[in-house]
């Protein structure tokens, strides 16, 4: 499990108390992190991005990186999180030294690798598939994006390994955790027309060839398939992702239960 990041490596080494004695920073839970638990918990993912974006300053962004690794602990790891997660730790890492950089864009490429393969080995539960693309393109499509893609291919072969290895970890781990991932299955043409018909007049719809930003509306409810009519096909994937990266197949007994999926 990826440890909380400490202050002092992101926050210029000390800081100075009001004697001019180093004194660390109390990065413990505060309102902070209570306002961004209370815009996740009501689905508010639009106001959600734009406070994690617009985190100010060192500590913020460190408060926010580990916001989202204990959303990752306790929630199962929504698709979501991991996506701003891998987003943070990269920004971060730039704010580093050069020779500290690595540790955190290992860890940022162990989230967009989680990400891609929640997505891959998950995404059947939307019951609008294209939204699961959509998601899909809006991230991996990215700059940011792009610039991981090709950190990971850079990587010596047994860094690189190790980070896989950590992601599929993780995912296996985190599985009886899991919750039906409502950000990944709001974005396809179900969500669409229901937002053109509760909010009409708001989007210019007249060019069916022109990208149309649909704006989050937590009213609208997700559509999930029923785990049991998904079960076998993340199996599948499982098998299709371990011949991918050319590993052994994961242990049947891994790969068994319900999660908390509907």
């Amino acid at each position: 499990m990826r440890q909380v990041i400490g202050a002092a490596a992101l926050l210029g080494g000390v800081l100075l108390g009001p004697q001019g004695q180093a004194a660390a920073p109390d990065m413990r839970p505060g309102p902070f992190e209570a306002h961004l638990t209370t815009l996740y918990g009501a689905r508010q993912y639009d106001a959600l991005t734009m406070e994690i974006a617009g985190a100010q300053g060192n500590e913020a962004q460190v408060r926010v990186v580990n916001w989202l690794l204990a959303q990752e602990s306790s929630g199962g790891m929504s698709t979501f999180i991991t996506i701003m997660d891998a987003s943070r730790l990269w920004v971060l890492s730039a704010k580093l030294p050069p020779e500290q950089q690595n540790r955190l864009k290992e860890q940022a490429a162990g989230q967009y690798l989680l990400t891609k393969w929640l997505m891959q080995t998950e995404g059947f539960q939307c019951a609008d598939p294209e939204s699961v693309e959509n998601r899909s393109a809006l991230f991996f499509a990215s700059a940011q994006a792009r610039e991981i893609q090709a950190f990971i291919e850079q990587l010596p072969q047994e860094r690189a390994t190790q980070v896989r290895g950590i992601s599929l970890g993780l995912m296996l781990l985190s599985f009886s955790r899991r919750k039906n991932d409502d950000w990944l299955c709001r974005a396809g043409p179900h969500y669409f027309n229901t937002y053109v018909r509760q909010h009409p007049g708001v989007l210019d719809t007249s060019n069916p060839d022109a990208k149309v930003v649909v704006p989050d509306d937590p009213s609208i409810e997700a559509e999930f398939v029923p785990f049991s009519e998904w079960k076998e096909k993340r199996i599948g994937a499982y098998k299709a992702l371990d011949a991918e990266l050319g590993l052994p197949p994961t242990p049947a007994v891994l790969l068994q239960g319900n999660g908390q999926f509907k």
